[in-house]
């Protein structure tokens, strides 16, 4: 039986998500300092904390230090130009996107990560391979996605990265992403995944590229066979 300060967690986590998604904690892709948020959510600070930090683990937001916490590109502050050029985006057009872009990233990855980010790395590929709803499969999937780009250790790629993700905000997109969510599903990616890190972690660029390629490739089957 679960304890009720498990369950507290994890009412906290389900409202900050909810609240994050409503635009009500964040401004311009930044929340709001920690004391507006423990008054917004009526919390302490250290339930405050711990349920940031978890957040941050699942890829929901991120943190840099000395200029605060963000949302991840799952919820980016989008520009009013960017956001009309990318409205009629097709999960067709995103998939071209990544299917060409992102193996290069994981080739770069493997060349360039450090050993913390490969760690991190790996860290996100296993709560991927945990999740145990659509939500938390998408916030971690891209959460691993992400590292693999900030790997790379270019600012630029990471922040095209980005940019071309940003319209997973869109709530079309986000709704037919989750409504693909399945117990055998979340089986595969986790592999392709793996095949993923292991490609880093040995340092092998091609072999890197190759996998994260493949990768996007059967999750662009995959949606089309669902008609998304």
């Amino acid at each position: 039986m679960r304890s009720k300060a498990a369950e507290n967690r994890d009412a906290l986590h389900a409202r900050i998500l909810d609240a994050l998604e409503s635009g009500e904690l964040a401004k311009g892709g930044r929340l709001f300092p920690e004391r507006e948020l423990c008054t917004r959510l009526d919390v302490g600070r250290y339930a405050l904390r711990r349920a940031l930090s978890k957040l941050e683990a699942e890829g929901v937001i991120w943190r840099r230090q000395g200029q605060g916490t963000f949302l991840s590109a799952v919820y980016p502050p989008m520009g009013e130009n960017f956001l009309q050029q990318t409205s009629d985006t097709s999960p067709a057009d995103m998939m071209e996107v990544r299917i060409e872009f992102e193996p290069i990233l994981a080739r770069l990855c493997a060349l360039r990560a450090s050993r913390e980010q490969i760690r991190d790395i790996r860290e996100k590929a296993a709560i991927a391979a945990q999740a145990d709803t659509s939500r938390r499969f998408e916030n971690s999937d891209f959460a691993f996605h992400r590292a693999v780009a900030r790997g790379t250790n270019n600012v630029l790629l990471l922040a095209m990265y980005d940019l071309a993700t940003a319209t997973l905000r869109r709530a079309d997109w986000r709704v037919a992403r989750q409504s693909t969510f399945s117990h055998s599903r979340r089986s595969e990616v986790a592999r392709e995944h793996d095949d993923i890190v292991t490609a880093i972690v040995e340092r092998n660029p091609r072999a890197a590229e190759d996998a994260m390629r493949k990768h996007l490739q059967s999750v662009y089957d995959y949606l089309q066979r669902q008609h998304i």
